[in-house]
């Protein structure tokens, strides 16, 4: 009992660390890339942005199996109906509010101005990019991830499939455009929701594996070193291309 409560007790502080980095990469300005930031700045900003939202799905994913075998998750309609007022309620509400203030109060300061019409609010509540406050694409987002999910949780056997499905549909999801419904970011999401399925499933194993400090360290030099090459190659071959733009402008 008491190593259960310990395994919930990391995932309750790994939920507060994933909203904590959510806000602190929300702070910074939205050009990461120029000379409004830092370098340094530009670097925190982008490597929360590598991993803060999979890591949300990642633990939805992890609770829902968790919820699904501690109490079931009742009838098709009964689960459609709480999921709807708990994540798409909000999001028209919050989306309507944000909407009202955005067109009729601070359109003329908004970096991405609103129309004051029927079919353009209507527009932003079926298209989650589109929405006067963007950052709620992710309750429909996960609204359908649960949906489908409800119909494939609880069969183990079949999770590698499934894991091997999802990656594909991740990686393919680029070059499918659907907007409608954020339908892309479902084909994106839904493979680090799996992910946490999987780690529900083995978490005894990975529990005992992340007791070994050498094996997170490890893990995490290994994803910084892969990030900053990357990253660093990004940023010097813009900062290169800007000064060649500069320079040209200036010539």
């Amino acid at each position: 009992m008491e190593l259960r409560k310990q395994k919930i007790d990391y995932i309750t502080f790994i939920q507060s660390l994933a909203v904590t980095l959510v806000v602190i990469g929300h702070s910074f300005p939205k050009e990461i890339l120029t000379d409004s930031l830092p370098a340094w700045a530009a670097c925190i900003r982008s490597l929360i942005y590598s991993f803060h939202m999979p890591l949300f799905f990642v633990l939805a994913g992890f609770l829902f199996v968790y919820s699904f075998e501690k109490k079931g998750l009742g009838s098709f309609k009964e689960f459609f109906i709480k999921k709807f007022n708990r994540l798409i309620i909000p999001y028209i509400a919050v989306g309507s509010v944000a909407y009202c203030l955005k067109t009729f109060i601070f359109n003329s300061f908004a970096y991405r101005p609103s129309t004051p019409s029927a079919l353009f609010y209507l527009k932003s509540m079926l298209y989650p990019l589109s929405n006067p406050n963007i950052y709620l694409w992710f309750l429909p987002t996960i609204f359908i991830v649960f949906l489908i999910f409800y119909f494939l949780v609880g069969r183990k056997k079949y999770i590698v499939p499934i894991f091997v499905f999802s990656l594909m549909l991740s990686v393919l999801s680029d070059n499918i455009s659907i907007s409608f419904l954020n339908i892309q970011g479902v084909l994106y999401y839904i493979f680090y929701f799996v992910c946490g399925i999987m780690i529900f499933y083995y978490k005894n194993k990975l529990f005992d594996l992340f007791k070994n400090k050498f094996f997170i360290l490890t893990t995490l030099s290994i994803y910084l070193s892969i990030y900053l090459s990357i990253y660093l190659s990004i940023y010097l071959r813009f900062r290169r291309i800007l000064l060649k733009y500069r320079l040209l402008c200036a010539g």
